[in-house]
């Protein structure tokens, strides 16, 4: 497994921390993983920009959907307000987002948000493995693990 430090950055998730492999094993064979320190991801492409999406607020969600209805589409994400609102409350449900070879065939990201004190989402904490049914079941269970980091990152970005 690989793990990754997202920022929000503008309308876009930037990676800026990495642990790990830079290959993940699927199917016997090795795939490199695709975000890595730097990259910069739309905020509708994977999960570790999913997380950052969904905790975002309302007029600034509203204000995304305007301007890039199509991308959101393509995304999976609703082809409706309707739909895209319900997609990121099934997020927020949930706590963490979870995609499927969005960025690399064969590989399951599953990433939580980092939420500030004052509520505003700074970044995300991405978790990358292979897609395979229980690699997949493994990183479902690691969520609250995830999510604990993620609340000490938050907290740690909260003292002066």
């Amino acid at each position: 497994r690989a793990f990754l430090l997202c920022a929000h950055y503008k309308d876009a998730a930037l990676c800026v921390y990495k642990v790990g492999p830079d290959e993940i094993g699927y199917e016997g064979k090795p795939m490199k993983i695709m975000r890595g320190r730097g990259t910069v991801q739309s905020l509708f492409r994977g999960a570790g920009s999913q997380a950052i999406l969904a905790s975002l607020p309302p007029h600034q969600l509203k204000s995304l959907y305007l301007s890039s209805a199509s991308e959101i589409a393509e995304a999976g994400l609703g082809g409706s307000w309707k739909e895209f609102r319900t997609a990121l409350s099934e997020i927020r449900r949930r706590g963490f987002a979870e995609t499927v070879g969005r960025i690399n065939p064969g590989m399951h990201s599953l990433a939580v948000p980092i939420v500030r004190a004052d509520g505003k989402v700074a970044g995300s904490l991405l978790m990358l493995g292979p897609a395979t049914a229980a690699a997949r079941d493994e990183a479902v269970g690691l969520a609250p693990a995830l999510q604990a980091k993620a609340r000490e990152i938050a907290a740690a970005l909260a003292e002066p």
